[in-house]
C-alpha cells in the first residue's frame, strides 16, 4: 500500500517536496462503493503486509474510508508537486477508479506546482516498464528540485 501511504503522508507533511504515486491503491474506493469483499480479497492475497491480521486491516480501512479517500485529497494536494503513474492494464488498482478522479481535478486547477501523470502499458507491478518508469520519475524529481 505504498501509494496510499505516500498520498496520506504527503497530504499532511508540508515539508515533503513531492508526492510520487506509482499504481496507487485506494483502499477506501471499494468500501465507499459497497464492494468491501473486493478489498477483503486483495488483503487476503497481501501476505507481505505486516499487521494484526486481515480483519484489523479491513476494520482500519473501513473506519478511515472517508478521511483517506483519494478523490477527496484535492484540497490538501492541489498545490503540491505530484507525480502519478498508472498501469493501463492494472486490475489491482485500476487507475480510472483509484487515482484518475483526483488527477482529473488537479489538471483543471491552475498551480505553479509540478504535477504530472502518465499511463504506462503495464500491470500493477510495472514489470515491463521499469526503466521508463525510473526515467520518468527522475525527470519529475529534476523538475521539482530545479535541476
Amino acid at each position: 500500500m505504498g501509494g496510499n501511504t505516500a498520498l496520506q503522508s504527503g497530504r499532511r507533511l508540508q515539508w515533503v517536496k513531492g508526492i510520487i504515486l506509482m499504481t496507487p491503491y485506494d483502499p477506501s474506493y471499494y468500501l465507499l462503493h459497497g464492494q468491501g469483499e473486493r478489498f477483503r480479497g486483495l488483503i487476503e492475497e497481501g501476505s507481505v503486509l505486516q499487521s494484526d491480521g486481515l480483519e484489523a486491516i479491513y476494520k482500519d480501512a473501513d473506519a478511515h474510508k472517508e478521511a483517506y479517500c483519494f478523490a477527496d485529497a484535492f484540497e490538501d494536494v492541489k498545490d503540491r508537486n505530484m507525480c502519478i503513474v498508472v498501469g493501463g492494464g492494472d486490475d489491482i488498482a485500476p487507475g480510472k477508479h483509484m487515482i484518475m478522479p483526483l488527477w482529473n481535478r488537479l489538471k483543471e486547477h491552475d498551480t505553479v506546482a509540478v504535477q504530472k501523470q502518465i499511463t504506462f502499458d503495464c500491470d500493477h507491478c510495472m514489470c515491463n516498464v521499469r526503466m521508463a518508469l525510473a526515467e520518468y520519475i527522475a525527470q519529475f524529481m529534476k523538475e521539482v528540485l530545479g535541476e
